[in-house]
């Protein structure tokens, strides 16, 4: 079935983003070097300012990057389902208000972490049209010390904003896994009924249906069952650790005043808790790691029992 052919390939992608959520996650230094430079002599000035502007370049080519995919919004097929807790698993039940706030990203904090990257790429783009400018080496040198110390910061903007679109394809994914499994049930119910009576409605235009054909759809249905319980409970864990740090961040960068003004920051006391938010983010890496594979292996079986009953003309 297309249907299942489409998730596999979400799934891909998601996998692609938790790895690369593993790679933004790596701590990296590029401006350490500068501050030694010693030299007012104009050919470092250029050399410096030159590395200065590539590495600002690259941090906002992330950040863009990150809010393309912000961007696309992820549309849920089941309106009026969500996941409740119940004990260290998780249950899909009806929800007349729509999609629980625990199992989805919710606009506002999507906003939020969208507002946040265009706050960095706008600083880093004035910062670097600051560094243009430049006339002095000792000035230079000023500047290239405060985008070695804000580096973590801009990583961090760029990390919450991978991170949330992540956890939103887990999302869709789960959606999408629910629809299809409901869309196949019905059908397998159906295999079931005209296997027990051939001359039920509509059996005629089913072909011979045998009962183990209807057996072996059902039981490879049901085994989907408490794997899609642990991705729910994987959803309700990350959607809620990601409020809570998206709220972190935007009280530490609150503290901060304008970032179109920040210098140095390397010796802020109030930046000590980025290890903890990164940490934290790296945990839900981790998670997002292990419900995508999850997704895969309903995938997986979501095909076998499309193969089972694509034979026949529902």
């Amino acid at each position: 079935m297309s249907r299942v052919q489409f998730f596999t390939g979400q799934s891909k992608l998601l996998f692609a983003m938790v790895m690369l959520l593993s790679m933004l996650l790596v701590a990296y230094s590029p401006m350490a070097s500068y501050s030694g430079a010693q030299s007012v002599e104009a050919a470092k000035l250029q050399e410096l300012k030159q590395k200065a502007v590539k590495e600002i370049d690259r941090r906002i080519n992330n950040l863009q990057t990150t809010l393309k995919k912000l961007e696309v919004d992820v549309h849920l097929d089941n309106k009026n389902a969500s996941v409740t807790a119940n004990g260290n698993s998780a249950s899909v039940s009806a929800n007349e208000d729509g999609v629980s706030a625990n199992v989805e990203v919710k606009p506002d904090t999507k906003k939020k972490v969208e507002d946040t990257v265009k706050q960095f790429i706008d600083k880093l783009t004035a910062m670097k049209e600051k560094i243009q400018n430049v006339t002095t080496l000792q000035e230079m040198q000023s500047f290239a010390k405060s985008v070695d110390s804000q580096y973590q910061l801009d990583q961090m903007a760029n990390v919450q904003g991978a991170v949330t679109k992540a956890v939103e394809g887990l999302t869709g994914v789960f959606d999408k896994l629910k629809t299809t499994i409901s869309d196949l049930q019905s059908q397998v119910t159906k295999l079931k009924d005209c296997a027990k009576d051939a001359n039920g409605s509509g059996c005629a235009a089913l072909g011979d249906v045998t009962e183990g054909v209807a057996t072996s759809a059902q039981s490879q249905l049901d085994s989907t069952s408490s794997i899609m319980s642990s991705i729910g409970s994987i959803l309700l864990s990350v959607v809620t650790m990601l409020l809570s740090l998206v709220t972190s961040f935007s009280g530490l960068l609150g503290g901060l005043g304008s970032l179109s003004s920040l210098g140095d920051v390397s010796n802020l006391s109030s930046l000590s808790s980025m290890t903890g938010l990164f940490s934290s983010f790296t945990a839900i890496s981790s998670q997002l790691d292990i419900g995508s594979g999850m997704g895969g292996s309903v995938s997986n079986i979501l095909s076998s029992v499309s193969g089972l009953t694509g034979g026949f003309n529902f």
